[in-house]
């Protein structure tokens, strides 16, 4: 039942399905005392485990209540359930990668609900100007924070070069817009003091009728009742790590803070520190909001490194190596937030080894339902040389 389960939300958590939104282990988030579960084999161990105990717990009350009582395996079901939890207690002890030793200070800044592309400028740039130069290593705004391509509109890369400049502070912004090319992009920005634009980080993995439109040809009509793109925005390709002093930094892009494999990927490509720029003001002051917030205790948990979500607004947050909340800044809430993210070399074994919960759930199903038709086959061959053999 643990190995079903888990391939059936791996099956409904592929891209073109929204990602893994409500997986079961997810639900674990605010609890890390047992988040090295998902340091052991990602959430999907985490929705394993949950499914095993609540499983034996059900058998437990069963074999003490129901008609046949049979309290021997009543007993073994308890046990059994007990194992679980207190193994999944010694992960979230000996599995969870530890804290390191540096920190990377971050500023996030979240402005709110401002559907103006100006004015969200302006709105960022006015609450970036009360932070004190100095005070942070890289200040983070969130998704779509600019509506304007940096490299053709240089009044605007002028002011944010302007501000990263009188700050002394890396500035990472993401623009939503046309590039000289034609095509819209998400794009990651890093401005630096004295050298303006440099690194950059284009989001991969689109929204599914948010940010494009699969088979637009026949789907296309869905955009005249939904907000979804009236063009597609173009993905990026590579994971992208940048260079910010104290930290190597992998950026990522709101939707895909909800893919394991490629916060996976990130920390393998050399990211001791990763950092989400979030916007999902289509699902403002709903659950969505916080779901994906915690989401990022669980990711942290996963690939051994802290992480710093910052949402235009809200909700953003902050987790360490283990999962453990730093920093919460709810939807709805304006205004800057600081947090000292922990750096983390350490790999777990979920970072190492990838999804093998996934591949042992595969093999489990497998045999499982080759057994019974492997039973049935030797039957039926026992039964029909019985038959010849009385012909005969």
């Amino acid at each position: 039942l643990p190995a079903v389960w888990v391939l059936t939300e791996v099956v409904r958590s592929v891209p073109v399905l929204a990602g893994t939104w409500g997986i079961l282990g997810l639900t674990q988030a605010p609890v890390p005392e047992v988040l090295g579960v998902a340091a052991l084999g990602g959430v999907w161990l985490l929705s394993a485990v949950l499914v095993a105990t609540n499983t034996a717990i059900a058998m437990c009350v069963v074999h003490l209540m129901g008609e046949n009582r049979r309290p021997l395996r009543a007993a073994g079901a308890a046990l059994t359930a007990a194992a679980l939890v207190g193994s999944s207690l010694a992960a979230g002890v000996f599995l969870a990668a530890p804290d390191g030793t540096r920190v990377l200070r971050v500023t996030g800044v979240q402005p709110g609900k401002v559907d103006d592309g100006g004015a969200r400028l302006d709105a960022n740039l006015a609450l970036t100007n009360t932070i004190a130069p100095g005070s942070a290593d890289v200040i983070v705004w969130g998704q779509s924070s600019v509506a304007f391509d940096l490299d053709t509109d240089t009044d605007v890369t002028k002011r944010l070069e302007a501000t990263a400049d009188r700050l002394g502070t890396d500035l990472l912004v993401n623009t939503d817009a046309r590039s000289p090319g034609g095509r819209i992009t998400k794009t990651s920005v890093l401005i630096r003091p004295g050298a303006g634009a440099s690194e950059r980080y284009a989001k991969q993995r689109l929204v599914p009728f948010g940010e494009y439109i699969p088979a637009r040809p026949l789907f296309g009509w869905l955009e005249r009742f939904t907000d979804a793109a009236d063009e597609d925005r173009l993905p990026g390709a590579d994971v992208v790590v940048m260079d910010l002093g104290a930290a190597r930094v992998g950026p990522l892009v709101s939707y895909e803070s909800t893919f394991p494999d490629l916060r996976r990927t990130v920390t393998r490509a050399g990211a001791d520190v990763v950092v989400v720029q979030a916007a999902s003001t289509t699902f403002q002051g709903s659950w969505a909001q916080p779901q994906q917030a915690w989401g990022e205790a669980v990711r942290a948990a996963e690939s051994g490194r802290a992480t710093v979500m910052v949402a235009v607004s809200g909700t953003s947050a902050a987790f360490d190596t283990r999962g453990g909340r730093l920093a919460w800044l709810s939807a709805g809430d304006t205004g800057t937030f600081d947090v000292a993210l922990p750096v983390a070399t350490a790999t777990t074994p979920y970072v190492r080894f990838g999804d093998w919960v996934v591949v042992l759930a595969v093999a489990v199903v497998a045999i499982t339902g080759s057994v019974p038709v492997a039973r049935r086959i030797t039957r039926q061959r026992a039964t029909g040389g019985q038959t010849s053999g009385a012909g005969a």
